[in-house]
């Protein structure tokens, strides 16, 4: 006759039963290597599945955060900001549109970004490369995309991008609405207002309106590309 199954004792993990916050992530890390034990009786598949469990758990830690940041601005910094509360590392990456035309070279956005998140833990600023966004998501390890929204239009015209890249590689992006303070910030708003002279202090970091300003000289040191993998 086969024995009942005994309810779980405090201090075990049954696969099912795991709370995925942030309090729990100790209590994961500390048990997933240990097989539940049903009386005296202890299962491998018990011990696969926490293994699983915690791997794919380790894995939705770190997202990205894709954008020519030409330049940067305080929109830009306050949702990426946010996504490091949400994730153990964030990715600033910095992409490069060679049909476009930039203020700032690809250097100067990059010093711009990583001096604007220097005091911040979590937040890595890096080229993105060329080539897909969803091999550079691959290639480092990334399983969310978060994007800010400002508007409707602007969910209209991320929706099908996030798709693509779903299903191109299977990772996920996670909108954040913008702040109400700033919403109507673009970098191409900011450019043009400076251009007439207008005062942009309020919409941008330090380090990008020292730029603005000529305060500081152009940065020619090479960068270090990110090779997605084959």
């Amino acid at each position: 006759m086969p024995l009942a199954r005994p309810a779980p004792v405090p201090g075990t993990v049954v696969p099912g039963s795991v709370n995925f916050d942030e309090p729990s992530r100790g209590y994961v890390r500390e048990f997933c290597y240990r097989p539940v034990r049903h009386g005296m009786l202890e299962t491998r598949r018990n011990h696969w599945l926490l293994e699983r469990i915690w791997a794919r758990f380790v894995s939705m830690r770190r997202a990205v955060c894709p954008g020519s940041f030409d330049p940067i601005h305080k929109g830009h910094i306050e949702v990426i900001a946010r996504a490091s509360s949400l994730f153990d590392e964030v990715i600033v990456a910095v992409s490069t549109n060679y049909a476009k035309k930039y203020r700032f070279s690809l250097n100067e956005r990059l010093e711009m970004a990583r001096n604007t998140f220097s005091a911040l833990s979590g937040i890595v600023v890096e080229p993105m490369g060329e080539g897909l966004l969803s091999d550079y998501c691959h290639a480092r390890g990334v399983s969310a995309i978060v994007k800010g929204l400002r508007s409707s239009s602007d969910f209209d015209y991320e929706l099908p991008m996030a798709t693509m890249n779903r299903q191109l590689s299977g990772v996920e992006t996670v909108f954040l609405p913008g702040d109400s303070r700033y919403l109507h910030l673009s970098s191409t708003l900011i450019k043009e207002v400076h251009t007439l002279g207008g005062d942009i202090a309020d919409f941008v970091p330090r380090a990008v309106l020292r730029r603005l300003q000529g305060d500081v000289g152009p940065d020619t040191t090479p960068v270090t590309m990110v090779q997605p993998k084959a």
